[in-house]
């Protein structure tokens, strides 16, 4: 049985074009193939706490991003897409990935919603 990979768009809309076209500049520079990343780990084995540091690539957990611009709905707020495209043997951290991307767009004011389907 052939499993599908998920692919996962979120729309990302602000209160003005300056938010969103920074937004957009954010989350390009996070989700480039190349970027380094850190995943935290922490256990407790005996009481202890311990944490370990390993280093990613965004491409480790991703076979494609793609930032689409959205059409203009009639309305006067810009958005665009971002569409992940998570790999098959991508493991369980590219949830925290797409995480702190949404993240640093929403500290900048702009709004975002997942796409279903």
């Amino acid at each position: 049985m052939k499993t599908r990979t998920p692919v996962i768009t979120y729309v990302i809309s602000g209160p003005t074009a300056g938010t969103v076209r920074a937004a957009r500049e954010i989350a390009v520079k996070q989700i480039a193939p190349d970027k380094v990343g850190v995943d935290v780990y922490e256990s407790m084995p005996n009481g202890i706490t311990k944490t370990r540091q390993r280093p990613f690539l965004v491409k480790d957990y991703f076979s494609n991003i793609d930032v689409l611009s959205c059409e203009n709905d009639g309305t006067d707020n810009p958005a665009f897409k971002i569409v992940f495209h998570v790999r098959k043997d991508a493991g369980s951290f590219w949830k925290d990935v797409i995480s702190r991307v949404l993240k640093s767009v929403e500290e900048l004011g702009a709004v975002v919603s997942v796409v279903r389907g």
